[in-house]
């Protein structure tokens, strides 16, 4: 038997009997309402650096397989980056640099129409302008969460969702520079 009308903190248990088999019921309903469906990536796939006048892109693909997915309607896909952006004005041009990212999902085996954006490409640091011999200097860690509709093919075929980073800085030495470092990436499952 399941305890479906406690809540969860809650002593509303009434005349009910609270027996052990009834707790480990419980906990593993709530665990598999908010299963881990996937490690935790550390990897440096997708990191992107850029100093100088450059642009650096990356990619790494994230598979997550039939039994991950057995049972779950959504995907909450949460990443968290350190982001670093720097730019400084000189006495002929401004210096400036940006880091973006992309998030896309599809079908493993690229059925049911290939990718689609989770993010579409957005900018996660950006240097600020500035004046004269002066430089700015951009540093966080950005901790992110989406949330992913499954479709039946993706739960029937494994998803895979590809995370993609691009760094650009402007004009020429070190005047400019931008880093996007992945931390973690790690998936929850929920029904």
């Amino acid at each position: 038997m399941t305890i479906r009308t406690v809540k969860l903190g809650g002593t509303d248990w009434g005349n009910e009997i609270l027996y052990p088999a009834d707790v480990n019921d419980s906990i593993k309903k709530l665990a598999d309402n908010c299963s881990l469906t996937g490690s935790i990536y550390t990897g440096t796939g997708f990191n992107s650096s850029s100093v100088g006048s450059a642009s650096d892109t990356h990619n790494h693909t994230l598979q997550l397989s039939i039994a991950q997915l057995k049972g779950i309607n959504y995907l909450k896909v949460n990443l968290t980056l350190a982001t670093n952006s720097y730019g400084q004005s000189g006495t002929v041009t401004t210096k400036t640099a940006s880091g973006s990212l992309q998030i896309e999902k599809q079908e493993t085996g690229g059925g049911g129409g290939g990718w689609s954006d989770v993010l579409a490409v957005t900018n996660i640091t950006q240097s600020d302008s500035c004046t004269s011999e002066s430089k700015t200097t951009q540093a966080n860690v950005l901790t992110m969460t989406f949330l992913v509709t499954l479709t039946a093919g993706e739960t029937a075929a494994g998803l895979d969702i590809k995370i993609t980073s691009t760094c650009i800085s402007s004009n020429d030495a070190s005047y400019a520079g931008a880093n996007i470092t992945n931390k973690q990436v790690w998936f929850e499952g929920l029904n």
